[in-house]
């Protein structure tokens, strides 16, 4: 620690006796060993002493120390010597694409890195499932597959332990009458990266908003990328561990949920149910605004209590015309715009999967997930 005396000639043993009866009196009431001075460091610039204790203190133990040095009328002030480190910058060699990550378009992301990197957490991707990918493999832990329905499957099957995106393609007027062809958007996995790609990895890839984080993919939206709400509402207590009839209980359960999807109306019941057992379990729920440039609090689950919505924007947080709005937002974050979309992992199938890739997609659906890996649980 750094301590300067109001009298900086003064006897070394001295000093150091002054250090010694601050520590015996900080932590008589701690545990072990009162701490004594084995090392006089050097002096500063400023006359201050900079002293080595003979045993570590931890972060609690040396706010005490300091404290009461501070009390001493012999001394004029006393702090920690912080060890400081250089601020971390990934490696990831698509990192300079990622225009939501850089302080000056997006968010400053590798600031907030230097505090904390979402170690710990395990993000709930509650989506179209997962691919197979480089960038999100390590970060996955056990998800589940809740569609019941086989006509929005996709697999032939209802709800199991594969969380699989079997792709979310479809024929011209089979999403409705009129709708065009489309293939697979393998949103999930683009969300899944977002939220948490492994970082910092041998120049692989993108580096993900919580690098320290898990991924857990849990699959509500098929064939059109459709889902009903009592599987999206099962599958949200079933994230957050709570129990849901006829399932195992989730091994891991998530810490933070997200949910980049949206329908019109009310939010209901049983949504509304689920998310709030999501968030007495202290699981947040993060969801998407919507994409129709309307008020949000007519889309759900954006009009879901206990729900944190995110709008979307685009560089340098100007919002996006087609974002959702309203007093239900609570955050804008990156969504990206046509000409500025965001990068993340996707796969080259049209319809099944095919070779992992990185693409670019924007909407809320993308913001969200920069959000889930910056909460909280």
């Amino acid at each position: 620690m750094i301590v300067k005396f109001r009298e900086p000639a003064a006897d070394q043993t001295t000093k150091d006796e002054v250090v010694e009866s601050a520590a015996d009196e900080a932590l008589a009431a701690e545990p072990g060993t009162t701490p004594e001075v084995t090392e006089h460091v050097k002096t500063t610039v400023a006359d201050a002493d900079v002293v080595r204790l003979d045993r570590e203190l931890d972060e609690s133990e040396q706010d005490k120390v300091v404290d009461e040095l501070r009390a001493d009328p012999a001394v004029e002030y006393a702090e920690p010597d912080r060890l400081a480190a250089a601020s971390w910058m990934p490696n990831d060699v698509y990192m300079p694409y990622q225009w939501a990550n850089n302080k000056a378009t997006g968010l400053d992301f590798p600031a907030a890195w230097d505090i904390s990197r979402g170690n710990g957490q395990t993000i709930g991707i509650l989506d179209t499932g997962i691919t197979s990918h480089p960038d999100l493999n390590s970060k996955v832990v056990s998800g589940r597959d809740f569609i019941t329905s086989t006509a929005l499957s996709v697999d032939g099957n209802g709800r199991d332990a594969n969380p699989r995106d079997e792709g979310d393609w479809s024929t011209a007027g089979q999403c409705g009458k009129g709708t065009p062809a489309r293939n697979s958007s393998w949103h999930g996995t683009h969300v899944a990266g977002l939220a948490a790609a492994a970082t910092n990895n041998n120049r692989t890839g993108i580096a993900g908003a919580a690098p320290g984080a898990k991924i857990q993919p849990v699959r509500v939206l098929g064939n059109c990328t459709f889902g009903w709400v009592s599987d999206i509402a099962d599958a949200v207590s079933w994230a957050s561990g709570a129990t849901v009839a006829g399932q195992p209980r989730n091994p891991n359960p998530s810490t933070v949920i997200n949910m980049s999807l949206n329908y019109p109306g009310q939010c209901g019941n049983t949504l509304q149910a689920a998310i709030n057992t999501a968030v007495s379990r202290k699981v947040p729920v993060v969801v998407a605004a919507g994409n129709s440039g309307v008020n949000a609090v007519n889309t759900a689950p954006a009009n879901c209590g206990n729900t944190i919505v995110v709008g979307a924007a685009g560089p340098k947080g100007v919002p996006a015309s087609y974002s959702n709005i309203g007093a239900v937002v609570d955050v804008l974050a990156p969504g990206g715009t046509a000409r500025d979309p965001l990068l993340s992992t996707m796969n080259t199938g049209a319809r099944g999967q095919a070779v992992a890739s990185y693409g670019n997609q924007y909407g809320t659906s993308m913001a969200a997930p920069l959000v889930a890996g910056t909460v909280p649980s």
